[in-house]
């Protein structure tokens, strides 16, 4: 049976803190970036580990790197005990690994961006700008795949109304073909002017659609 090292929370002087320099993990700016906005905003959810045996970190780097970006003096840290060197290098490469070998369900991953979409700041997620209105537009490509609206036979209870809609996380908002093909135009005229979706919702309710209403468009 293996043995069991139970971790002791200290906080420790930045500056103090060395990295392991056979780390094979290379940290780039953007991710940096992104780890210090996360860090700033949610604080220390995850330590900094330290080896008592070689005093490295041995997880961590990244948010290492990001504490001294944000000028900060102290963080916390976990010390751990290792029995060999063997073992504290199979650790840290393991910590960097491990995470890369899960799978993003990306239909959950969209539905649950879309529901903090107003509510956080979304780069607070740890993807970019650009990878977040590429989640945000799927709204318009569930609006080209939906089908043709059956009309409703009220004789025969196994008809049902396909109607398309958008997805709200996990609530779905009915519309008529031609109310799909309008919502859908507009999506993609805001987007236009403001690359991409962040706002609209607050115009249509200050404004309703007037803004987007022009002599093309009535009919």
């Amino acid at each position: 049976m293996s043995k069991i090292y139970c971790a002791h929370t200290d906080i420790v002087a930045t500056d103090s803190l060395i990295e392991n320099p056979r780390n094979p993990n290379r940290h780039p700016e953007d991710q940096i970036i992104a780890l210090a906005k996360i860090i700033r905003h949610q604080g220390w959810r995850n330590p900094i580990v330290v080896s008592r045996r070689s005093g490295f970190v041995v997880k961590g780097h990244g948010r290492l790197l990001a504490a001294r970006m944000l000028g900060l003096e102290e963080v916390p840290v976990d010390y751990q005990d290792y029995e060999n060197e063997a073992a504290e290098w199979a650790d840290m490469v393991a910590d960097n690994k491990i995470a890369e070998l899960s799978n993003m369900d990306e239909e959950e991953l969209n539905a649950i961006i879309r529901e903090l979409d107003g509510q956080i700041d979304l780069e607070l997620t740890g993807f970019n700008d650009s990878e977040i209105n590429s989640m945000l537009a799927s709204v318009s490509e569930d609006l080209d795949t939906v089908p043709d609206n059956v009309p409703l036979d009220a004789d025969n209870d196994s008809t049902v109304t396909i109607l398309p809609f958008i997805a709200y996380g996990a609530k779905k908002i009915y519309m008529q073909p031609d109310e799909a093909e309008r919502f859908e135009r507009l999506l993609k005229e805001y987007s236009s002017v403001h690359g991409n979706y962040n706002g609209l919702a607050l115009e249509l309710m200050e404004f309703g659609d007037s803004n987007f209403r022009n002599d093309t468009h009535e009919s």
